[in-house]
């Protein structure tokens, strides 16, 4: 359920609230995400947008390619497509996580998805 917080139309917070992230966190919570928006329906938009991702909660999923070799750290954000995962469109993710094997000319990932937001 997404309800407006108390205050001018144009301005200030939208807040969402979620018992299923209430339920996966020990205490809860408001969660504050920086922005500024023009009206309580785009801060609303936001809002929605964040807590479909935390409801969903983060994918975390191990690629291996050939491409890259030499270019990836952790904290890379991109965008991945894979139809083995169910990501035919494509998402955004970040690496947390790489090995390289050079002599073999693989490199493999390992990703979390990011909100679309």
């Amino acid at each position: 359920m997404i309800s407006p917080v108390s205050g001018s139309a144009a301005s200030g917070p939208a807040r969402a609230i979620s018992t299923l992230i209430t339920n996966r966190v020990a205490q809860q919570r408001d969660l504050a995400f920086a922005g500024l928006y023009w009206s309580q329906a785009d801060a609303m938009v936001r809002a929605a947008k964040w807590q479909a991702f935390l409801e969903a909660g983060p994918r975390i999923f191990e690629i291996t390619t050939d491409r890259y070799l030499g270019q990836i750290e952790c904290g890379d954000i991109g965008r991945v497509a894979y139809p083995a995962f169910g990501l035919d469109a494509g998402v955004r993710c970040v690496v947390v996580g790489w090995r390289e094997a050079l002599g073999a000319r693989r490199l493999t990932l390992i990703l979390v998805t990011l909100p679309e937001v």
